[in-house]
């Protein structure tokens, strides 16, 4: 439960700020960035993600917030094998169940 104060905190951040601060939450600790994935990753970022997004593909939290806006944007458009698995494993952990 938010208290008053942690949602004013909260309601004032931007939408980035917003996406990377669900990329820090627990449900998201086992991720892993994996070399294989990073040209793919990267142009996501490029192509797909309509907000900044602070880190690069090759930080984990990086990684996570560029599938969290590519799923949020509805432009899953993943042409290699590496990152097939990874968009359903972070819409389930994102969708309250």
């Amino acid at each position: 439960m938010f208290t008053k104060l942690e949602f004013l905190k909260i309601s004032s951040l931007g939408n980035y700020q917003l996406i990377d601060l669900v990329a820090h939450s627990s449900e998201f600790e086992n991720i892993m960035v994996r070399e294989e994935e990073q040209e793919e990753l990267q142009r996501l970022r490029h192509e797909a993600c309509p907000l900044e997004v602070r880190r690069g593909p090759e930080d984990k939290i990086g990684k996570i917030s560029i599938l969290i806006q590519v799923w949020l944007a509805n432009q899953i458009v993943i042409c290699g094998s590496f990152l097939v698995v990874i968009p359903s494993f972070n819409i389930s952990n994102i969708n309250p169940s």
